[in-house]
Order: C-alpha cells, then sequence, then structure tokens
C-alpha cells in the first residue's frame, strides 16, 4: 500500500512511517505542500493548516492514503502549548483527525510569536540550534530528548489511523468537507 504525506520534514516522515505500518504501508512519498499559514497560532489554524496540506495533494497523486501532520501552538489556557494534528483520507475519501500529546512553551515566547516568529525561529534564538523542528524539534530540546518531534508526529499518526485499524468499531467515517464545515462553524463562533 502506498501512502503520501503533505511534508518532507524528515521528523514528521518517520513518526508517520512509524505509525502507517500498522496498516500494511511500505511505500511512502512526501510532497512539499505549502498551507499559506507559516506558524499556527490557534487550533483553528493549525486543523486548516492540515486540511490545506491534504486538499493540495489529493488530487494530484494517487495513493491508499494521504497524510497530513501540522504543527500549532494554542493560547487559550493563558499560556502557550505546542502540539500536532494529523489527518489522514483514504482512496475513497473517508477521513480521521489524530493529536499528538501536548506541551506548554516558555512564558517568554508568546512575544516572539505573536510578533511573526515561528516556533522554530523562537528555539533557534534561545538554542543557536538551526532547523531544530526537522530534528528533534522544541519537544526534544525541552524533554532533554525524552520526547522527540518524531515521537509527537508517530502519536498524531497513529491516532489518526484508528478507525483504519478498527474498522469493526469506526462502522462510519468523515470526509474532509465534513472537517471543513466543523472549522468553519468554529471560526464563525469566535
Amino acid at each position: 500500500m502506498k501512502a503520501v504525506l503533505t511534508s518532507t520534514n524528515k521528523a514528521k516522515i518517520l513518526g508517520a512511517a512509524k505509525a502507517l505500518k500498522l496498516l500494511g504501508v511500505k511505500d511512502i512519498t512526501s510532497v512539499p505542500v505549502s498551507t499559506g499559514i507559516e506558524q499556527p497560532l490557534s487550533f483553528e489554524q493549525t486543523l486548516s493548516a492540515a486540511i490545506k496540506r491534504i486538499e493540495n495533494v489529493i488530487n494530484r497523486v494517487n495513493a491508499d492514503y494521504y497524510v497530513s501532520i501540522e504543527g500549532g501552538i494554542i493560547h487559550d489556557i493563558g499560556y502557550l502549548i505546542e502540539g500536532q494534528i494529523a489527518i489522514i483520507v483514504d482512496k475513497q475519501g473517508k477521513a480521521s483527525v489524530g493529536f499528538s500529546s501536548l506541551f506548554p512553551l516558555p512564558i517568554s515566547f508568546k512575544e516572539k510569536l505573536s510578533g511573526g516568529k515561528t516556533l522554530e525561529e523562537a528555539m533557534y534564538e534561545v538554542t543557536g540550534i538551526k532547523r531544530i523542528g526537522e530534528k528533534y524539534g522544541a519537544i526534544g530540546y525541552l524533554t532533554q530528548g525524552f520526547i522527540t518531534r518524531v515521537e509527537l508526529s508517530y502519536q498524531a499518526v497513529l491516532t489518526a489511523i484508528l478507525p483504519f485499524l478498527n474498522t469493526h468499531l469506526y462502522k462510519e467515517l468523515i470526509d474532509i468537507n465534513y472537517l471543513k464545515k466543523i472549522l468553519k462553524t468554529r471560526l464563525d463562533t469566535q
């Protein structure tokens, strides 16, 4: 079976590949996709970017599964929380969403990120490590390597593929248009 991952980020590729093995996926093609959102700063922006990634490849490349992973920051509880959202869509158009664990960022990052910097740029200022998001990510630095971005990508994709692993329990799935409708409703109520 073949999957298309909507990113060329090495950490995302490794994490997704580990999870997709459970579905019998042996062939993964990674495709660079622009979302137009450099640094998602809300749940809605993160979900929107993940949806855009899927939409940008689903009609261009033939595959059994299309996988999108998007890291984003949530402000909703007074300080910054980071995590990843994964969307997987099968060739019939059925979709599922999964999430990684979330982790707090230093409060000092709020000003950097609201000023237009990406998390990777903010981490570079603090650590001097270039392209940390391609390596072990902010989580890898903050946990001193105990959890890495590969692991967060794995968690997000693993939780997204649950319906495809347990078809006897998940008899109905949503599609990408339903996800877009939910997102629009959330954005309209803000």
